[in-house]
């Protein structure tokens, strides 16, 4: 199971190459260099919650979008396998 670093580089990803952007671009933008914004993109590096805005301004996003997928996911797993350990042995993962 990915962890929500994982989660946030994989949609980072999806959402800079959906606006035609490079790693460098996004980079300038952010005032970082090119090699910190990919291992967030990779779930490397966790950035702190100041750098999550900047990056959602970037890439034109809102932050609770994410975070509520993110966690709208998570909770539909945790359903999944609470049933699944409770025995119901009609469960299954959509």
């Amino acid at each position: 199971m990915k962890n929500v670093c994982q989660e946030f580089g994989i949609y980072i990803k999806q959402r800079r190459l959906e606006r035609g952007l490079t790693q460098e671009e996004v980079a300038k933008m952010l005032g970082i260099s090119q090699v910190s914004y990919g291992r967030y993109e990779l779930g490397q590096r966790e950035p702190g919650l100041d750098l999550i805005y900047r990056i959602a301004e970037v890439l034109q996003f809102d932050v609770a979008d994410f975070f509520g997928e993110y966690m709208a996911a998570r909770m539909k797993r945790y359903k999944f396998y609470q049933e699944a350990i409770n025995g119901n042995k009609d469960t299954k993962q959509e």
